[in-house]
């Protein structure tokens, strides 16, 4: 039944492999999606119960009638022969319309014939003289009375039927009085239900995974673009940089680049997410806080000239800034704007420009980064993102280094690889990943840590 969704959805996990899909891919799918699969489950179950509560109980009994003949002493072949189509017969007589009629006339109100057809089953008993009457009640009493009064009727009538005067029809036994209904039956349902549930909520699982192209967890983050992660970015509250998780969790970003680029040099490093609205500006300038607050001096530069925000993050203004020095020249003294924190200095992006491609692409774009490299530890460079326009690609080319921002909630596994190859075919060396949205590390999470809820990103 979901045999092709389930292929779908597993190549759509398995674009970078070639070859067979893997038991793994599956699970995969499983691990991510089980709120889903539970969800729906639990749907289901709920829908089951509520039947079972709302179906009404229904009763059954039987009953039995022996039909054979009046002449005693033949015990001939002849003789068995004619009971046993006598049984025949009467098998058909006791369905006809006339004792149907008969018997909702003696059930009293509210009683039709058809009513009476729908509640009532028969049934030859092989071997024997013996025909069942089976009825059905929505209480013991109407199901039992039901039973006995067709079993009545039928015996009353036969006597009358022309043709078989010899043969003889009898209550075999009154019908007992049910104790309990047949159904519902809450377990046989109940079982039902969870397999159903179970199936549906597969089935849904793996619907979302084919609709859904977000990267949603740092695993398959780690697993579709085979890069480290150097930084992991809880959700929290309100997303205040005051916030104790946010500020940790920047920390240890911070701390993570200075291990990874520990020589006594200067280092340039761009910062980009595959698309926007990701995070990559508030990261990089939260970042640059948290170098500067250790004690390293950092420069950042709004290189985003087409929707700049880094002055937002930042609390300085947007121009004097990086446009006006790429278009005229002035020393960069004069575009140098202090945050208000020791050690960091921000170079606004400035006016957007025309075409920014030819801005980035210039010599002095060049040169802006060895002189800023001269005077800071760090230079952070804010890009565009790579699937707005081709800006990443080209700082990419004069940064010692790029850093991809993924926010788990909103990135495109597609648009991601796309980003990853767009960087590399610039000649790009990929620090990491910075995972926005995060919300654990090893068995704990940042906010079971510090005791704050975890709610928002950056």
């Amino acid at each position: 039944m979901f045999g092709p969704l389930v292929s779908q959805s597993v190549r759509g996990l398995e674009r970078r492999r070639v070859g067979t899909v893997t038991f793994e891919a599956y699970l995969r799918v499983l691990r991510r999606r089980w709120p889903a699969i539970v969800l729906i489950l639990c749907a289901v179950l709920a829908a089951t119960a509520a039947a079972i509560m709302l179906l009404p109980p229904a009763y059954r009994t039987s009953t039995s009638v022996w039909v054979g003949h009046d002449t005693e002493g033949q015990n001939t072949w002849d003789a068995l022969q004619t009971d046993q189509m006598l049984v025949r017969t009467y098998a058909e007589l006791i369905r006809s319309p006339e004792v149907s009629q008969t018997v909702a006339a003696a059930m009293g109100a509210g009683w039709t014939r058809g009513r009476v057809e729908s509640n009532v089953a028969f049934k030859t008993i092989e071997g024997t003289h013996l025909i069942q009457i089976t009825a059905t009640g929505l209480d013991p009493d109407s199901a039992k009375n039901l039973a006995d009064t067709y079993a009545r009727v039928f015996a009353s009538l036969s006597g009358q039927t022309a043709g078989l005067q010899q043969a003889r029809v009898a209550v075999n036994y009154p019908a007992p009085k049910p104790g309990h209904p047949f159904k519902p039956k809450p377990k046989l349902y109940g079982g039902i239900g969870l397999f159903l549930g179970l199936v549906a909520g597969l089935g849904g699982a793996l619907l979302i995974e084919r609709l859904d192209h977000r990267i949603g967890t740092e695993e398959e983050a780690v697993r579709l673009l085979g890069l480290p992660v150097v930084g992991r970015i809880p959700y929290t509250k309100d997303g205040d940089a005051a916030n104790p998780i946010q500020r940790e969790a920047f920390r240890m970003l911070a701390a993570n680049l200075r291990f990874q680029f520990a020589d006594s040099r200067s280092w340039a490093l761009g910062v980009t997410s595959p698309g926007p609205q990701e995070g990559k500006s508030t990261v990089l300038g939260r970042l640059a806080g948290a170098l500067a607050d250790m004690g390293t001096n950092v420069v950042a530069v709004d290189a985003d000239l087409r929707r700049p925000s880094l002055h937002k993050s930042l609390n300085v203004k947007r121009s004097p800034g990086l446009a006006e020095y790429l278009a005229f020249d002035l020393p960069i003294n004069q575009f140098l704007q202090p945050s208000g924190r020791n050690g960091l200095a921000v170079v606004g992006a400035g006016p957007s420009p025309p075409n920014p491609v030819m801005f980035l692409e210039s010599k002095r774009m060049t040169s802006l980064l060895q002189d800023l490299e001269a005077i800071a530890s760090f230079v952070l460079v804010d890009t565009p993102p790579t699937s707005v326009a081709a800006d990443a690609a080209i700082v990419s080319s004069k940064v010692d280094s790029m850093i991809l921002v993924v926010d788990l909630a909103r990135t495109d596994r597609l648009q991601a690889q796309r980003c990853l190859e767009q960087l590399k075919q610039a000649g790009a060396r990929i620090a990491g990943l910075v995972v926005n949205g995060g919300r654990r590390v090893g068995k704990t999470t940042y906010g079971e840590y510090y005791g704050e809820p975890k709610e928002s990103r950056v």
